[in-house]
């Protein structure tokens, strides 16, 4: 089975009164293809499940709400099943420094794939583009690979995920400790919030013999 699932996390606001929000933890893996609903995969069932969890004063999310349905039951409680069950936060805190109950805001998007250049072009990578400089073409190569990187409240890297496979497993792999050596979290949005998400393409090349 192979699917696109796209995360989307609310942002920091910008502004100095933002209330407090707490930090997810490695949030690209929460969620695999195996967790495609069985009746919502056989309707061929697409859709964005947006939701808000309450998240204690530990960290542990205590409830969800479906915010903006996908259309389909199965694929929206599917979503708030699996953030129950497998997301992990850092609490958000006061000024004080205090650990408080919150609510995170964001969304899931689960959508079937068409063929891999497709699905790279509907996602819009962003220009940022990384070459890995190799001796020969690795076995199963079949295109560059279109990674979703993580960043932390801090700005830093914390975790990243193929969306489309470069048809090698282990070049995924290195491809994806450059990526998250070198890709930055993105600028604030326009409207003050600042995505937690960065995709990279990472392509191979092969210096040509003299």
């Amino acid at each position: 089975m192979s699917v696109i699932l796209a995360m989307a996390f609310a942002g920091q606001d910008a502004g100095a009164s933002a209330e407090p929000r707490p930090t997810p933890i490695t949030p690209l893996r929460w969620l695999s293809d195996d967790d495609y609903p069985t009746k919502a995969f056989a309707q061929h069932a697409n859709g964005t499940t947006g939701f808000l969890l309450r998240v204690d004063a530990t960290g542990k999310v205590t409830d969800c709400r479906v915010a903006e349905t996908s259309g389909f039951i199965e694929l929206d409680q599917t979503t708030c099943g699996v953030l129950l069950a497998r997301s992990k936060f850092q609490p958000a805190r006061d000024a004080g420094g205090v650990a408080i109950v919150s609510i995170y805001k964001g969304s899931f998007t689960w959508k079937f794939p068409g063929d891999s250049d497709k699905r790279i072009k509907e996602m819009r990578p962003e220009p940022l583009g990384i070459e890995l400089n190799l001796k020969k073409i690795p076995t199963g190569y079949a295109r560059p690979a279109l990674l979703r990187v993580h960043f932390t409240a801090e700005g830093k890297p914390d975790s990243c995920r193929a969306e489309v496979s470069s048809g090698s497993i282990p070049l995924d792999k290195v491809a994806c400790d450059q990526a998250m050596a070198q890709a930055v979290r993105p600028d604030p949005r326009p409207d003050g919030l600042r995505p937690d998400t960065r995709m990279v393409l990472v392509s191979v090349d092969v210096p040509k013999a003299p």
